[in-house]
């Protein structure tokens, strides 16, 4: 991903889509919980991911759970949270970028890549891998970083707006995301929910 001049026919969804999925109430929620976070789920360090799930949930992804997996948190073709009483449990496919990737794109092929930022739309998901394991900014294969298209008022950097966890952000210009973690330092992976 990151080339600019690319045209793409790609249209924004709006409303529901074709498999259900509300793309405006994925907006919403992560506009109502951009800066707060929702008693019902867990809450990390590192939230992106638990927060962009969230948000997808809300629009109408479908809770997947295989209990018979043996250890079903770890299975990749699991994606839940659910509580019971006072205890939440949850996949690593909820609440961990890498995961949550090869959860979507893969195994339950309810996203598909995209090439470039321009055909991102709201509902979309962007994710970074900027960070070695050693917190050393350089991509080392693993994703580091989840983040939703919460607006687009057209196709440059500056109106392409992210929001997310971790570092909270609200209608975050891309532009920004990208000024702090280049293309030379930066791998980006989109993903049409």
């Amino acid at each position: 991903m990151g080339l600019w001049n690319h045209s793409t026919s790609a249209a924004p969804p709006t409303g529901r889509a074709k498999l259900g999925y509300d793309y405006t109430a994925m907006v919403n929620y992560a506009r109502q919980w951009a800066y707060a976070r929702n008693p019902q789920y867990p809450n990390f360090n590192n939230d992106c991911a638990n927060f962009v799930s969230q948000a997808l949930r809300a629009g109408g992804w479908e809770i997947v759970l295989d209990a018979s997996s043996g250890y079903p948190a770890r299975d990749p073709k699991n994606w839940y949270h659910y509580q019971v009483q006072a205890i939440h449990h949850w996949s690593r496919t909820w609440s961990i970028s890498h995961e949550f990737y090869f959860f979507a794109r893969d195994e339950s092929r309810r996203a598909t890549p995209l090439r470039y930022f321009e055909e991102l739309s709201i509902g979309d998901i962007l994710q970074a891998d900027w960070n070695t394991a050693e917190g050393e900014p350089a991509p080392d294969g693993h994703l580091d970083h989840t983040m939703m298209v919460s607006r687009k008022d057209g196709t440059s950097p500056n109106q392409i707006l992210l929001t997310y966890h971790t570092e909270d952000r609200f209608d975050h210009p891309l532009a920004l995301v990208l000024a702090a973690a280049p293309l030379s330092r930066a791998n980006y992976y989109g993903l049409r929910t």
